[in-house]
């Protein structure tokens, strides 16, 4: 599952299985907070909460809100009260990536997408900071990119299905300097990965295969795609 709220989740555990009031089936549900929340929930970085959410007709239904202890967990909110996560994304196709995607500062690192119709480009700068001050290089990876055909996640959502293979990784802008971490470095070509990608309002998500293999055709026999997801504290935002 993948849990795209305003409060950034570092990672969750599905504990013992429930029956709320009125019949149905759902998980408890455990979060850690990976920061501070934008929202004014205010969460300190660390906390545990606590939810209960219930996966039904592709969409997923959660508590009425979070808790900070198992006890004071809330009950299931009302059949529905969550859109189903297939209706968030735009009907995939080719002509939907080939756009510029840009993300903001995280972590040190600002990045690029760009799709084209036989090309996909990824600019990388690296900074000495997590607030992206010091520029300690910028790389950019080429990768010939093949369209298959469009899939539908396990959770509905619709997606293009992509195979990528590394034709070239170019490292500029170098800064060496003893006392800050080393520029980025290239990579090996011939990297080779299956993705799906889909655009949810105005922005790109990745999702993958179960089986990322090179001879296995994503979407196809048992090869399902995963739900799509937002690079964690990343957002990449078409340009």
């Amino acid at each position: 599952l993948s849990f795209n709220t305003v409060l950034p989740i570092q990672s969750y555990t599905l504990e013992n299985s429930v029956l709320t009031s009125d019949g149905r089936e759902a998980f408890n549900v455990q979060f850690n907070v990976l920061q501070d929340s934008t929202s004014g929930i205010g969460f300190p970085v660390g906390t545990t909460l606590f939810d209960v959410i219930a996966v039904e007709q592709g969409g997923v239904t959660e508590g009425t809100s979070f808790a900070t202890t198992a006890e004071e967990r809330p009950a299931l909110g009302a059949a529905g009260s969550a859109s189903p996560i297939g209706n968030r994304t735009t009907p995939a196709s080719p002509e939907g990536l080939m756009q510029t995607w840009l993300s903001g500062c995280f972590r040190g690192r600002i990045r690029e997408r760009v799709f084209d119709e036989q090309i996909f480009t990824e600019t990388g700068q690296f900074f000495a900071e997590a607030t992206c001050e010091t520029l300690l290089g910028t790389r950019t990876d080429t990768w010939n990119i093949t369209y298959l055909e469009p899939v539908t996640t396990v959770f509905g959502q619709s997606a293009q299905a992509t195979f990528i293979e590394l034709a070239d990784s170019q490292v500029t802008n170098i800064l060496i300097d003893s006392t800050l971490p080393p520029p980025p470095s290239t990579l090996e070509p011939g990297l080779m990965f299956f993705d799906i990608w889909g655009v949810i309002g105005n922005e790109l998500v990745i999702g993958s295969c179960f089986d990322k293999r090179s001879e296995i055709d994503c979407g196809q026999a048992g090869n399902v795609p995963d739900v799509l997801r937002y690079d964690v504290g990343v957002q990449f935002v078409r340009q």
